[in-house]
């Protein structure tokens, strides 16, 4: 089986994520896209994170009627920080048969070389990469080995978690219905 692993904080999930999604299930490259919430980023300062219990939900939320979408939560049961090298490697002791690939924004992929054990990371695995925040395929590090580019989204969490301090028409037009309603229901934002 192959299966697409999108690892993120999804703080909040938003509709460029959807998108991501949607564009690679279209081209049916994997059997499933597991969707793994990271309950803390290594890489990133977590002072502005949505606590990791209402980010799930609220990618349940989201996604509920997405097919061929799978909503995992192994890093929270997982010592933190949780690695990506760590997660994939206990990954494919748990499943042999499958293959997993990666699928990461160019801006993520860009700081490949940051991340723990990156080697192993892309010796065992094929990053699939969407372009952002202006990150074109060809500044990519040479590590960093591509079987697609999707179309670049110009979205991210940040540009929601602004708009949402900001106007709620604004926010409304970045999440789903759903999800701005659980974040209102918990006043998440």
């Amino acid at each position: 089986m192959k299966i697409g692993l999108f690892f993120g904080s999804f703080n909040p999930i938003h509709l460029g994520h959807s998108r991501v999604i949607q564009h690679f299930l279209s081209l049916n490259l994997f059997d499933r896209i597991w969707i793994i919430v990271s309950p803390q980023n290594p890489l990133k300062e977590n002072s502005d994170l949505i606590p990791p219990h209402h980010r799930l939900n609220m990618v349940h939320t989201a996604l509920k009627d997405m097919d061929r979408t799978v909503v995992c939560d192994i890093e929270f049961r997982r010592s933190q920080p949780s690695y990506t090298f760590d997660t994939l490697r206990f990954l494919r002791r748990k499943h042999p048969t499958y293959r997993f690939d990666l699928i990461v924004g160019g801006d993520v992929s860009a700081s490949l070389h940051q991340w723990k054990n990156a080697s192993e990371i892309t010796d065992h695995h094929h990053i699939h990469i969407y372009p952002r925040n202006g990150i074109k395929h060809h500044n990519l590090p040479s590590e960093v080995t591509t079987r697609h580019i999707a179309k670049e989204i110009e979205m991210s969490a940040s540009l929601v978690r602004s708009a949402s301090q900001k106007t709620k028409p604004k926010i409304d037009k970045l999440l789903h219905k759903e999800v701005w309603k659980y974040g209102q229901d918990h006043q998440l934002f």
